[in-house]
Protein backbone atom coordinates (compact mmCIF):
# COMPACT_ATOMS: atom_id res chain seq x y z
CA UNK A 1 0.00 0.00 0.00
CA UNK A 2 1.80 3.50 -0.95
CA UNK A 3 2.94 5.65 1.62
CA UNK A 4 0.66 8.52 2.58
CA UNK A 5 1.32 11.59 1.57
CA UNK A 6 1.34 14.57 4.22
CA UNK A 7 -1.33 17.42 3.83
CA UNK A 8 2.15 20.10 3.07
CA UNK A 9 4.02 18.06 0.52
CA UNK A 10 0.61 17.19 -1.04
CA UNK A 11 -0.21 21.13 -1.20
CA UNK A 12 3.60 21.46 -2.60
CA UNK A 13 2.94 19.29 -5.15
CA UNK A 14 -0.07 20.67 -6.29
CA UNK A 15 1.91 24.24 -6.44
CA UNK A 16 4.58 22.85 -8.37
CA UNK A 17 2.08 21.52 -10.99
CA UNK A 18 -0.05 24.70 -10.90
CA UNK A 19 3.10 26.49 -12.00
CA UNK A 20 3.91 23.90 -14.67
CA UNK A 21 7.23 22.25 -13.15
CA UNK A 22 7.52 19.01 -14.75
CA UNK A 23 7.14 15.76 -12.36
CA UNK A 24 11.12 14.64 -11.84
CA UNK A 25 11.48 18.67 -10.72
CA UNK A 26 8.74 18.43 -8.00
CA UNK A 27 9.57 15.14 -7.01
CA UNK A 28 13.58 16.52 -6.08
CA UNK A 29 12.36 19.20 -4.36
CA UNK A 30 9.52 17.84 -2.49
CA UNK A 31 10.89 14.02 -1.87
CA UNK A 32 7.79 12.83 -2.97
CA UNK A 33 7.76 9.88 -5.85
CA UNK A 34 7.03 10.22 -9.27
CA UNK A 35 4.33 8.01 -9.67
CA UNK A 36 2.36 9.73 -6.55
CA UNK A 37 3.10 12.95 -8.01
CA UNK A 38 1.57 11.79 -11.59
CA UNK A 39 -1.27 9.98 -9.22
CA UNK A 40 -1.94 13.82 -8.06
CA UNK A 41 -2.32 15.53 -11.31
CA UNK A 42 -5.03 12.96 -12.51
CA UNK A 43 -6.84 13.82 -9.01
CA UNK A 44 -6.44 17.36 -9.89
CA UNK A 45 -7.62 17.53 -13.20
CA UNK A 46 -9.10 21.13 -12.41
CA UNK A 47 -5.74 22.21 -12.19
CA UNK A 48 -3.94 24.68 -14.79
CA UNK A 49 -0.27 25.28 -15.58
CA UNK A 50 0.14 28.93 -14.82
CA UNK A 51 3.37 30.14 -15.51
CA UNK A 52 2.51 33.93 -15.16
CA UNK A 53 -0.30 36.04 -13.06
CA UNK A 54 -3.02 35.20 -10.46
CA UNK A 55 -3.03 35.49 -6.86
CA UNK A 56 -0.41 36.53 -5.05
CA UNK A 57 1.92 33.88 -2.88
CA UNK A 58 1.29 33.98 0.74
CA UNK A 59 4.67 33.22 2.44
CA UNK A 60 3.32 31.87 6.25
CA UNK A 61 5.54 34.06 9.02
CA UNK A 62 7.58 31.19 9.80
CA UNK A 63 8.71 30.83 6.22
CA UNK A 64 9.62 34.66 6.45
CA UNK A 65 11.49 34.36 10.02
CA UNK A 66 13.66 31.08 8.52
CA UNK A 67 14.56 33.71 5.71
CA UNK A 68 15.24 36.54 7.87
CA UNK A 69 17.58 34.36 10.12
CA UNK A 70 19.23 32.68 6.79
CA UNK A 71 20.03 36.14 5.83
CA UNK A 72 21.00 37.21 8.53
CA UNK A 73 23.85 34.00 8.87
CA UNK A 74 24.77 34.88 5.39
CA UNK A 75 23.48 31.22 4.34
CA UNK A 76 21.13 33.36 1.66
CA UNK A 77 22.44 35.95 -0.07
CA UNK A 78 20.69 36.73 -2.90
CA UNK A 79 16.66 37.29 -4.04
CA UNK A 80 18.04 34.15 -6.33
CA UNK A 81 18.93 32.79 -2.97
CA UNK A 82 15.72 33.08 -1.05
CA UNK A 83 13.54 31.65 -4.56
CA UNK A 84 15.75 28.33 -4.84
CA UNK A 85 14.75 28.16 -1.07
CA UNK A 86 11.12 28.92 -1.43
CA UNK A 87 10.80 26.51 -3.96
CA UNK A 88 12.58 23.83 -1.79
CA UNK A 89 9.44 24.22 0.43
CA UNK A 90 6.94 24.01 -2.67
CA UNK A 91 5.99 28.28 -3.03
CA UNK A 92 5.80 28.61 -6.71
CA UNK A 93 7.14 31.94 -6.68
CA UNK A 94 9.00 34.77 -9.12
CA UNK A 95 11.82 36.12 -8.61
CA UNK A 96 10.28 39.91 -8.93
CA UNK A 97 7.25 38.44 -5.77
CA UNK A 98 10.29 37.48 -4.05
CA UNK A 99 12.19 40.70 -4.28
CA UNK A 100 9.03 42.19 -3.27
CA UNK A 101 8.60 40.27 -0.44
CA UNK A 102 12.07 40.69 1.21
CA UNK A 103 11.37 44.55 1.23
CA UNK A 104 7.96 43.73 3.20
CA UNK A 105 9.95 41.73 5.64
CA UNK A 106 12.52 44.61 6.05
CA UNK A 107 15.72 44.01 4.05
CA UNK A 108 16.92 46.67 1.48
CA UNK A 109 19.31 45.65 -1.99
CA UNK A 110 22.64 47.12 -2.63
CA UNK A 111 25.74 47.24 -4.64
CA UNK A 112 28.05 45.06 -3.51
CA UNK A 113 31.36 47.33 -2.40
CA UNK A 114 34.81 45.95 -3.46
CA UNK A 115 36.62 45.66 0.18
CA UNK A 116 40.09 44.39 0.42
CA UNK A 117 40.88 41.27 2.61
CA UNK A 118 42.76 42.49 6.12
CA UNK A 119 44.13 40.23 7.64
CA UNK A 120 43.19 39.49 11.80
CA UNK A 121 47.02 41.40 12.27
CA UNK A 122 46.24 44.03 10.38
CA UNK A 123 42.97 44.58 12.10
CA UNK A 124 44.65 44.86 14.98
CA UNK A 125 47.15 47.57 13.57
CA UNK A 126 44.50 49.98 12.13
CA UNK A 127 42.07 49.69 15.12
CA UNK A 128 45.90 50.80 17.71
CA UNK A 129 46.54 53.73 14.86
CA UNK A 130 42.68 54.78 14.84
CA UNK A 131 42.96 54.81 18.58
CA UNK A 132 45.57 57.13 18.48
CA UNK A 133 44.12 59.72 16.37
CA UNK A 134 40.86 59.64 17.80
CA UNK A 135 41.77 63.00 19.37
CA UNK A 136 43.05 64.64 15.83
CA UNK A 137 40.20 67.33 14.56
CA UNK A 138 39.09 68.37 10.97
CA UNK A 139 41.85 71.07 11.24
CA UNK A 140 44.59 68.33 12.05
CA UNK A 141 43.66 66.42 9.22
CA UNK A 142 43.66 69.39 6.95
CA UNK A 143 47.41 69.60 7.33
CA UNK A 144 47.92 65.76 6.11
CA UNK A 145 48.52 65.73 2.02
CA UNK A 146 47.23 62.33 0.88
CA UNK A 147 48.60 60.43 -1.91
CA UNK A 148 48.46 57.46 -4.04
CA UNK A 149 48.74 55.37 -7.29
CA UNK A 150 45.29 54.04 -9.20
CA UNK A 151 44.89 52.21 -12.71
CA UNK A 152 42.57 53.27 -14.73
CA UNK A 153 41.17 51.32 -17.92
CA UNK A 154 40.46 52.11 -21.06
CA UNK A 155 37.23 49.53 -21.22
CA UNK A 156 35.66 51.06 -17.85
CA UNK A 157 34.33 49.27 -14.89
CA UNK A 158 34.01 45.75 -13.32
CA UNK A 159 30.74 44.84 -13.04
CA UNK A 160 27.90 45.74 -10.55
CA UNK A 161 26.71 42.86 -7.99
CA UNK A 162 23.99 43.60 -5.91
CA UNK A 163 23.68 42.32 -1.93
CA UNK A 164 20.28 41.91 0.23
CA UNK A 165 20.51 42.98 4.30
CA UNK A 166 18.11 43.84 6.36
CA UNK A 167 18.49 48.06 7.27
CA UNK A 168 19.56 47.45 11.16
CA UNK A 169 21.82 44.60 10.25
CA UNK A 170 25.54 45.12 10.97
CA UNK A 171 28.38 44.73 7.76
CA UNK A 172 29.01 41.22 6.95
CA UNK A 173 31.77 39.50 5.22
CA UNK A 174 29.31 38.12 2.64
CA UNK A 175 27.76 41.85 1.81
CA UNK A 176 31.15 42.91 -0.03
CA UNK A 177 33.53 41.64 -2.95
CA UNK A 178 36.42 41.30 -1.08
CA UNK A 179 39.74 41.77 -3.38
CA UNK A 180 43.57 41.67 -3.33
CA UNK A 181 45.37 44.67 -3.79
CA UNK A 182 47.05 45.44 -7.55
CA UNK A 183 44.00 45.08 -9.97
CA UNK A 184 44.31 45.34 -14.15
CA UNK A 185 44.39 48.68 -15.33
CA UNK A 186 45.77 51.10 -18.79
CA UNK A 187 47.12 54.08 -17.36
CA UNK A 188 48.80 54.25 -14.19
CA UNK A 189 48.70 57.42 -12.16
CA UNK A 190 50.07 59.03 -9.13
CA UNK A 191 48.20 62.32 -7.42
CA UNK A 192 47.68 63.95 -4.29
CA UNK A 193 45.46 66.26 -2.45
CA UNK A 194 45.65 68.93 -0.04
CA UNK A 195 42.51 70.91 1.85
CA UNK A 196 42.95 73.40 -0.55
CA UNK A 197 42.31 71.37 -4.03
CA UNK A 198 43.72 68.75 -5.81
CA UNK A 199 47.88 68.54 -6.19
CA UNK A 200 49.64 67.66 -9.64
CA UNK A 201 48.40 64.18 -11.28
CA UNK A 202 51.40 62.51 -12.29
CA UNK A 203 51.29 59.54 -15.87
CA UNK A 204 53.44 56.74 -14.83
CA UNK A 205 54.20 56.04 -18.35
CA UNK A 206 55.41 52.19 -18.33
CA UNK A 207 52.81 51.15 -15.47
CA UNK A 208 55.48 50.31 -13.19
CA UNK A 209 57.11 52.59 -10.55
CA UNK A 210 60.57 51.99 -8.13
CA UNK A 211 61.91 53.98 -5.43
CA UNK A 212 64.11 56.14 -8.00
CA UNK A 213 60.95 57.01 -9.98
CA UNK A 214 59.53 57.56 -6.98
CA UNK A 215 61.58 60.13 -5.70
CA UNK A 216 61.77 61.83 -9.23
CA UNK A 217 58.12 62.38 -8.95
CA UNK A 218 58.12 63.75 -5.07
CA UNK A 219 61.05 65.73 -6.24
CA UNK A 220 59.09 67.25 -9.29
CA UNK A 221 55.12 66.80 -9.01
CA UNK A 222 54.53 66.78 -4.96
CA UNK A 223 56.94 69.63 -4.54
CA UNK A 224 55.25 71.87 -7.69
CA UNK A 225 51.79 70.72 -5.81
CA UNK A 226 53.23 72.91 -2.82
CA UNK A 227 54.68 75.42 -4.64
CA UNK A 228 51.00 76.30 -6.42
CA UNK A 229 49.15 76.54 -2.76
CA UNK A 230 52.17 78.67 -1.02
CA UNK A 231 52.62 75.67 1.38
CA UNK A 232 56.47 74.17 2.89
CA UNK A 233 56.93 70.85 4.23
CA UNK A 234 56.78 72.39 7.91
CA UNK A 235 53.26 73.44 6.99
CA UNK A 236 51.92 69.67 6.01
CA UNK A 237 52.53 66.04 6.59
CA UNK A 238 52.87 63.82 3.54
CA UNK A 239 50.97 60.54 3.61
CA UNK A 240 51.70 57.56 1.51
CA UNK A 241 50.90 53.83 2.07
CA UNK A 242 52.95 51.24 3.07
CA UNK A 243 54.30 50.28 -0.28
CA UNK A 244 57.60 48.98 -0.65
CA UNK A 245 58.96 51.76 -2.80
CA UNK A 246 57.22 54.24 -0.24
CA UNK A 247 59.61 52.08 2.44
CA UNK A 248 62.74 51.52 0.99
CA UNK A 249 65.70 52.97 2.18
CA UNK A 250 66.57 54.94 -0.89
CA UNK A 251 62.75 57.17 -0.49
CA UNK A 252 63.06 57.02 3.51
CA UNK A 253 66.64 58.78 2.99
CA UNK A 254 64.94 61.19 0.22
CA UNK A 255 62.46 62.30 2.83
CA UNK A 256 64.41 62.90 5.25
CA UNK A 257 66.87 64.78 3.44
CA UNK A 258 64.59 67.08 1.78
CA UNK A 259 62.97 68.02 5.17
CA UNK A 260 59.47 66.08 4.25
CA UNK A 261 57.73 64.99 7.38
CA UNK A 262 55.48 62.00 6.78
CA UNK A 263 52.16 60.51 8.29
CA UNK A 264 54.07 57.48 10.51
CA UNK A 265 53.01 54.10 10.82
CA UNK A 266 50.10 54.51 8.36
CA UNK A 267 48.17 51.15 8.35
CA UNK A 268 48.36 48.53 6.08
CA UNK A 269 45.30 47.75 3.99
CA UNK A 270 43.38 50.89 5.01
CA UNK A 271 42.27 52.32 1.53
CA UNK A 272 39.03 53.52 3.70
CA UNK A 273 41.33 56.06 5.51
CA UNK A 274 42.34 57.73 2.74
CA UNK A 275 40.11 59.90 1.04
CA UNK A 276 41.97 60.60 -2.30
CA UNK A 277 40.24 56.68 -2.49
CA UNK A 278 37.20 59.21 -3.15
CA UNK A 279 38.48 61.04 -5.42
CA UNK A 280 39.86 58.69 -7.55
CA UNK A 281 36.36 57.18 -7.66
CA UNK A 282 34.83 60.37 -8.55
CA UNK A 283 37.77 60.75 -10.90
CA UNK A 284 36.38 57.50 -12.50
CA UNK A 285 32.99 58.26 -12.54
CA UNK A 286 33.34 61.68 -14.29
CA UNK A 287 35.34 59.31 -17.62
CA UNK A 288 32.60 56.74 -17.15
CA UNK A 289 30.07 59.95 -18.19
CA UNK A 290 31.72 60.23 -22.24
CA UNK A 291 29.78 59.27 -24.33
CA UNK A 292 32.41 57.03 -26.61
CA UNK A 293 35.62 54.96 -25.35
CA UNK A 294 39.29 56.66 -25.49
CA UNK A 295 40.41 56.34 -28.58
CA UNK A 296 44.04 55.44 -27.39
CA UNK A 297 45.73 55.50 -24.13
CA UNK A 298 46.57 58.76 -25.01
CA UNK A 299 43.50 60.16 -25.46
CA UNK A 300 42.68 58.26 -21.80
CA UNK A 301 45.11 60.42 -20.29
CA UNK A 302 44.06 63.65 -21.98
CA UNK A 303 40.24 62.58 -20.55
CA UNK A 304 42.10 62.02 -17.05
CA UNK A 305 43.94 64.91 -17.13
CA UNK A 306 40.68 67.57 -17.71
CA UNK A 307 38.63 65.88 -15.23
CA UNK A 308 41.50 65.76 -12.23
CA UNK A 309 42.18 69.49 -12.95
CA UNK A 310 38.40 70.02 -12.95
CA UNK A 311 38.52 69.49 -8.94
CA UNK A 312 38.14 71.99 -6.58
CA UNK A 313 38.79 73.16 -3.06
CA UNK A 314 35.55 72.68 -2.22
CA UNK A 315 35.41 69.39 -3.60
CA UNK A 316 38.02 68.56 -1.36
CA UNK A 317 36.35 69.95 2.21
CA UNK A 318 33.79 67.21 2.79
CA UNK A 319 36.90 64.35 2.17
CA UNK A 320 39.00 66.02 4.80
CA UNK A 321 35.72 66.52 6.85
CA UNK A 322 35.02 63.22 6.62
CA UNK A 323 38.02 61.72 8.49
CA UNK A 324 37.27 62.09 12.03
CA UNK A 325 33.86 59.57 11.34
CA UNK A 326 36.23 57.14 9.09
CA UNK A 327 38.28 56.78 12.03
CA UNK A 328 35.73 56.25 14.64
CA UNK A 329 34.19 53.72 12.20
CA UNK A 330 37.25 51.97 12.08
CA UNK A 331 37.02 51.66 15.94
CA UNK A 332 33.50 50.53 15.97
CA UNK A 333 34.72 47.76 13.78
CA UNK A 334 37.47 46.79 15.83
CA UNK A 335 40.10 47.22 12.71
CA UNK A 336 38.03 45.82 9.80
CA UNK A 337 36.83 46.72 7.05
CA UNK A 338 34.18 50.12 7.13
CA UNK A 339 31.39 51.29 4.60
CA UNK A 340 33.78 54.18 3.74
Amino acid sequence: MPKKVSNDKREAVKSGIRSGRTTMDISRTTGVSKWTINRIRKEEKNIKARNRGGRPVVVKKITNAIIRLKFRQGLLRTDSDAQLFLRSLGYSISKRSVRRLLRKIGFKSGIKKYKPFISYTNQKKRLKWCRDKVSWTVEDWKSVIFSDETKINVWGADGIRYYWKQVDQPWRSFHVNQTMKHGGGSVMLWGCITSRGPGYACRVYDGTMNSKLYTHILSTTYQESLAYYGLKHCDVLFQHDNDPKHKSRHTTNWLSDNGISVLKDWPPQSPDLNPIEYVWRQLKSKLSQYDTTPRSIDDLWKRIDKEWNSFTESDMQPYYESMPKRIAAVIKRRGNYTNF
